[in-house]
């Protein structure tokens, strides 16, 4: 199997949980038919960036989109997690106030975050691996050769194969 396959199989299977997350809070104020297409959209998004193929130039952008759907998924999972954990916490200020707990809410953080994060950093690794392999150009080595691909890394040296002298 792939390797890219594999790295982008671990992105869905880390985002699963996490999708499930932004459905419970989206899908209380929003519906059942949002909180799905939120949380669809989100992970899409997400599958998005990891599979594209982006020029360096464009990279900063998709890291940029894949940091804020990261954010987004943690800040709705620890949402979900800790109404799961005090439940009515959210029904107003002054219950919220009242019913805060200090120690629920950082395991709530502390149990949102690797996920995401952790397919975070697999997207970003597969940008870098991306990023790294050898651009590929159309062009010729030397005036001897015909037309074919040669990689960015060798597109200003001559070709290693001897030229044929003429006498």
């Amino acid at each position: 199997m792939n390797r890219k396959l594999l790295a982008i199989l671990a992105v869905v299977l880390l985002s699963i949980p996490s999708a499930l997350g932004v459905y419970a809070v989206v899908s209380t104020t929003r519906g059942q038919v949002a909180g799905w297409l939120a949380a669809i959209g989100i992970e899409l998004a997400y599958l998005t960036v990891v599979t594209l193929q982006v020029p360096r130039h464009l990279l900063k952008y998709s890291q940029w989109v894949a940091r804020v759907g990261v954010a987004t998924a943690i800040v709705l999972n620890i949402l979900a997690d800790y109404s799961l954990r005090v439940p009515g916490v959210f029904q107003s200020s002054s219950t919220f106030l009242s019913q805060f707990d200090w120690v629920l809410f950082l395991l709530s953080v502390l149990i949102s975050i690797p996920l995401p994060g952790l397919a975070f950093a697999i997207m970003l690794l597969l940008h870098e691996l991306e990023s790294s392999q050898p651009e590929v150009i159309r062009g010729s080595i030397d005036d001897t050769t015909s037309p074919h691909l040669v990689t960015a890394d060798r597109r200003n040296h001559r070709s290693s194969r001897p030229v044929p002298r003429r006498p």
